[in-house]
């Protein structure tokens, strides 16, 4: 079944909920604002095959719903909704299995991930640059910093990279993602003098006979951990006087959320952070309040007067 025909089936589909059930004139239309709630994030999600609607797209959708302002009861309707929609297909063999097994129910008060606004990108490599820390540790976090927010990377992505896996002139580094998938980031100019700088002063440490040797170091000359990733984060989020628990996942969900704002392609970005579906890269963002409000203007007939 494709999405073109998601019209004539929610049509469908809430005719027979309608002589089966029996609802009120109010129920009716809260069905219709559920099926119409879909079919918008179908559309905004590129799903054009339904029986592809899996949980991870169903993590997308209660997202989704989420970032929009609906409160928890009424997502939890939404879904309701969903799995009635999805229990009639099989029933009238328009798929084979349910391609949304019964999911739970996010939990209350469960939060969005949080991201840095560019002020506090800006305020976070202030306080790096001005850390008393020697000048090769100094140099090190600046180019791992910049290239975290260049380029979205995992921290245990940037912990693993070697010498080998970063192109200086062609601003791009390979890296070994989850489930040992090889992609290729990019990076921009900050990140590309940062790197060279820490480079240079790494000196001959770094060689082309020594690409699978670890390119950030620690001040022992052993691979830069997890955790001291981890901890440098921690330590310039609070010198930085951010108020929040920042960490490395956060920085790459700042890079996501800002590369979306700035009218990057979800696609594009989903290629980036290597995501295996678009579905994934949409449960991963979220709209700003402003964005919603702006949305809100644009589009809803009232919101023009």
């Amino acid at each position: 079944m494709i999405y073109d025909d998601f019209d004539h089936i929610k049509d469908e589909y809430l005719r027979y909920v309608v002589e089966v059930k029996g609802l009120s004139p109010f129920t009716e239309r809260t069905y219709k604002s559920d099926l119409r709630s879909l079919g918008d994030f179908l559309n905004n999600a590129n799903i054009k095959v339904l029986s592809k609607f899996g949980r991870d797209a169903v993590r997308a959708y209660l997202s989704w719903l989420t970032n929009l302002g609906y409160e928890r009861a009424s997502v939890v309707r939404k879904l309701s909704v969903l799995r009635g929609l999805f229990k009639w297909l099989l029933k009238q063999g328009y798929l084979d299995e349910d391609p949304a097994p019964r999911y739970s129910v996010i939990r209350k008060g469960k939060k969005l991930p949080k991201f840095l606004s560019i002020e506090e990108v800006e305020r976070f490599f202030r306080a790096v640059q001005e850390d008393t820390c020697s000048e090769s540790v100094k140099l090190r976090d600046i180019a791992m910093f910049e290239l975290f927010y260049s380029s979205g990377i995992r921290v245990r992505e940037m912990s693993s990279l070697n010498v080998g896996d970063v192109d200086i002139e062609y601003k791009q580094a390979r890296v070994l993602g989850k489930g040992s998938k090889e992609r290729v980031v990019i990076f921009g100019i900050p990140a590309k003098v940062a790197l060279v700088n820490y480079i240079d002063i790494r000196g001959s440490q770094i060689s082309s006979k020594e690409k699978k040797d670890a390119f950030f170091l620690s001040q022992k000359n052993n691979r830069l951990s997890v955790r001291s990733i981890q901890s440098r984060t921690k330590k310039y989020s609070v010198s930085a006087g951010l108020g929040k628990d920042v960490h490395p996942h956060m920085i790459r969900h700042t890079f996501a959320t800002h590369m979306i704002d700035g009218g990057a392609d979800l696609r594009v970005v989903q290629d980036l952070l290597g995501h295996a579906s678009p579905v994934t890269t949409e449960a991963y963002l979220h709209v700003t309040g402003p964005r919603v409000k702006q949305s809100y203007m644009a589009a809803h007939p009232f919101g023009k007067q």
